[in-house]
């Protein structure tokens, strides 16, 4: 209960004082490009590895737990590369960097107002309390 209490009371400050919907041109950015100044790191993993049945048990932390048993079964190798973002076209990125400053707003009833295109919410998510169904 105290939780909900908190996540509503920052959930009603962040609209109030504008912060829910307001997003810069560095959060489209990061949205974009994730990976650009920071990759994932795993102590024995090094890009370009294959990781299979003889070396998977020292990824059993960051594999899912179906992918693991296909590997340590010998169904599956895997052929691992650096982590890059993926490139999406350039018009959607466009179009989300033209909206900072005119972001579209979720309403309370689940609709989207004043988007026209890109993505509409490139910052990171505000924790919101689900409505009841």
């Amino acid at each position: 209960m105290n939780k909900a209490i908190t996540t509503l009371a920052a959930a009603l400050l962040a609209v109030a004082t504008g912060i829910a919907q307001a997003y810069t041109l560095d959060d489209v950015e990061q949205s974009f490009y994730p990976y650009k100044n920071w990759k994932p790191q795993f102590p024995g993993y090094t890009p370009g590895m294959v990781i299979d049945q003889n070396n998977v048990d020292q990824f059993s932390d960051i594999l899912d737990p179906a992918m693991f048993d296909h590997v340590k079964q010998g169904w599956v190798a895997l052929q691992t590369k650096e982590t890059d973002s993926l490139e999406l076209h350039p018009n959607y990125i466009k179009y989300t960097r033209e909206s900072v400053g005119n972001e579209p707003v979720l309403r309370d009833d689940g609709i989207v107002d004043n988007f026209v295109a890109g993505r509409a919410f490139p910052s990171s998510p505000i924790p919101m309390i689900p409505r009841p169904a």
